[in-house]
């Protein structure tokens, strides 16, 4: 009888309380990150730094135990609002076309911890911030550039 070894890898579990967020500097090394996805490994690699100085978004990272293991972008936005929510807000006496709105752009987990929590922890924590800022700056929404297959994350 034929005898097979199968190799199981166990993702080592995420403590999420120990993550920590921060904006992305030139101190940082990258070069490691990898998420399974050429496009936003790309970005990070090549454009983060130079979107961030022509103040296009802010790219943040995630570490957990010194290593970055997810970024996310964020940038202002705004949404026009379609004219059912129009009569809503005039109602109340709001009546603008544009509404402020702020966005998640990029977010990537490193693939080695896919499935552990990390992208829906972040979330949580953006949303956070979100709410916070916008009691110093006004936003009423918060939009997402997201791939099909990951609405479910948001």
């Amino acid at each position: 009888m034929e005898r097979r070894c199968v190799v199981i890898t166990i993702h080592d579990k995420i403590l999420l309380d120990d993550l920590i967020i921060q904006k992305l500097n030139s101190e940082h090394d990258i070069s490691n990150f990898d998420c399974g996805d050429s496009e936003l490994n790309g970005f990070l690699l090549e454009n983060s730094m130079v979107e961030m100085k022509a103040k296009m978004n802010v790219t943040y990272l995630t570490t957990y135990n010194s290593k970055i293991i997810a970024y996310f972008t964020l940038s202002s936005d705004s949404i026009k609002i379609n004219s059912d929510d129009k009569q809503y807000f005039k109602e109340k006496g709001i009546k603008y076309v544009n509404f402020p709105a702020l966005k998640i752009g990029r977010l990537a987990v490193d693939k080695n911890h896919h499935k552990n929590g990390v992208g829906t922890e972040i979330i949580l924590r953006i949303v956070g911030f979100i709410i916070n800022l916008s009691e110093r700056i006004g936003s009423r929404f918060i939009t997402v550039d997201a791939y099909v297959n990951s609405y479910d994350l948001y």
